[in-house]
């Protein structure tokens, strides 16, 4: 079993700031090219400019991670059938872990 690290990121009010401002960007861009490309090519801007290419699912996930930071929440990525611990599953459900233990006990 592979151990998923679950550390959520909690935006402060820069980071809010910054999410809401890059949202507005993303969005406009994945309404602009619906069709594709398949692959993003994303310019980076400070001492070693350069360019960074990356899948488009990420760029789509990248919108819907910014939304939930410019909302002020906090945000973590789980893969998809990643096996999580009773702990980590109830943590990350918001639940305790008899709580979810009892629910699956239960069925």
């Amino acid at each position: 079993m592979t151990a998923v690290e679950l550390n959520p990121i909690q935006p402060d009010e820069r980071d809010i700031d910054a999410a809401s401002s890059a949202l507005v960007q993303v969005k406009r861009y994945l309404e602009q090219h619906r069709g594709g490309p398949d692959r993003v090519t994303v310019r980076v801007v400070d001492a070693h400019d350069g360019e960074l290419v990356v899948p488009r699912g990420a760029v789509e996930l990248l919108a819907r991670i910014l939304a939930y930071m410019a909302e002020g929440r906090a945000v973590s990525v789980v893969p998809a059938h990643a096996e999580l611990t009773t702990q980590q599953a109830a943590d990350l459900l918001n639940v305790s872990r008899p709580y979810l233990i009892g629910l699956l006990t239960a069925g």
